[in-house]
């Protein structure tokens, strides 16, 4: 990582804002944002924009940073790389990571530097919830359920203490993070799996993450707009799931990785392996059951108790519904299991065939502390993964 700068000043936060192509206008509503809460947080605040655009396309944003006054450096594509050259160049103790993506709400930096000054020592890092803003469009119904894309954006609001958490919204002591060495550079992927890697690391040096739940930052839904990219996204994740599971392999947990099962048992009835040629229908059948299953019992789990109508004569509204319901319900399951072909394409790739059948473990009960209130919450919600 690039060596940090040697002079900090005694009370601000830095915010660090990685950024690539096409994401000038969401950058622009972003330092907007970041313009208010810095105003209203009563201490210094340092804005550092990396960006790895290339530089034709930069041009305004370079213009905007030194218009206003804002660190702009150059970084590569990997979003930890990045956010270890904004860390580098940090004028002050604490340390904000934010997507570009996002906007700060006006007591997002005030909330982060309260809780760092409120901590003791032994508390390097503060995550913030992250909510999601913009028009609820039939891909983000069909997301709202997802157990692998969006659960740990709200982790903050249910634990008090936690194993680690995105950075969308997690500030760290900057003296720890430097110390620490960053974000791991050596990830299979440009983005996933540094921000787990680094709450483990903060956990093994001897240091806790707690959270501010005040300390909200907002995730803009415009930008998702196909169930691709988000396949896209879950099956990047999966990759660096394999990733995770060779840095910190005592958190590899048996998983039955559908992927890995179906292909398996499609290609034994292929290659004759399986006397009854037929059985090579038996992989992609075994993959439509554990769909059907998921289904059900996430869809059951979604309605369980609830009668939004009540009244005979409006049943076949509620059957119609229902239908929906379920079909959005396998949908999300279907996209959720590109997390499975991730893992299983990089662990083929990497000859690793002890991650086939594996995943890591990310939701430790030894490093997530419900908040007192919603001890009974998380108990009967929580889930692992993200």
């Amino acid at each position: 990582m690039p060596e940090p700068s040697p002079a900090q000043d005694p009370d601000g936060v830095t915010v660090v804002v990685p950024t690539h192509t096409g994401r000038q206008y969401l950058v622009d509503r972003l330092l907007n944002s970041l313009h208010k809460a810095g105003a209203a947080a009563g201490v210094g605040c340092q804005v550092v924009v990396v960006d790895s655009a290339p530089q034709e396309q930069s041009r305004q944003l370079r213009d905007r940073c030194r218009r206003d006054k804002l660190d702009y450096l150059r970084g590569p594509q990997a979003a930890g790389a990045k956010r270890n050259i904004g860390a580098a160049a940090a004028r002050y103790p604490i340390v904000l990571f934010i997507d570009s993506d996002c906007r700060a709400t006006p007591e997002l930096l005030r909330r982060h530097y309260e809780a760092h000054r409120d901590s003791p020592p032994v508390v390097a890092a503060i995550a913030g919830p992250t909510d999601m803003y913009g028009e609820m469009t039939p891909v983000w119904r069909i997301l709202d359920g997802s157990f692998e894309y969006n659960q740990c954006y709200t982790w903050p609001r249910t634990y008090h203490r936690l194993g680690w958490a995105t950075t969308s919204n997690l500030s760290v002591r900057t003296e720890v993070f430097h110390r620490l060495g960053g974000f791991r550079t050596d990830t299979y992927t440009p983005v996933g799996g540094e921000d787990v890697d680094l709450g483990f690391r903060l956990r093994a040096a001897g240091y806790q993450m707690h959270t501010a739940p005040q300390a909200v930052a907002e995730h803009t839904r415009e930008n998702i707009v196909r169930l691709r990219q988000v396949a896209h996204t879950l099956f990047t994740y999966g990759r660096a799931d394999v990733w995770l599971c060779n840095q910190h392999p005592q958190q590899r947990a048996p998983h039955a990785n559908v992927a890995v099962i179906a292909a398996v048992v499609t290609a034994l009835g292929l290659t004759g392996s399986l006397r009854w040629r037929p059985a090579a229908l038996f992989g992609p059948a075994f993959a439509a059951t554990i769909v059907a299953v998921r289904t059900a019992r996430r869809h059951r789990a979604t309605t369980r108790g609830s009668d939004p109508y009540g009244r005979r004569a409006y049943q076949h509204v509620q059957q119609r519904a229902d239908a929906i319901a379920v079909l959005r319900t396998a949908c999300m399951v279907c996209v959720d299991a590109m997390f499975d072909v991730g893992t299983m394409i990089e662990a083929v790739r990497r000859h690793q065939w002890s991650n086939l059948l594996s995943r890591f473990h990310y939701l430790d009960p030894r490093d997530f502390e419900p908040h007192a209130a919603t001890q009974h919450a998380a108990d009967s919600g929580a889930r692992d993964g993200c």
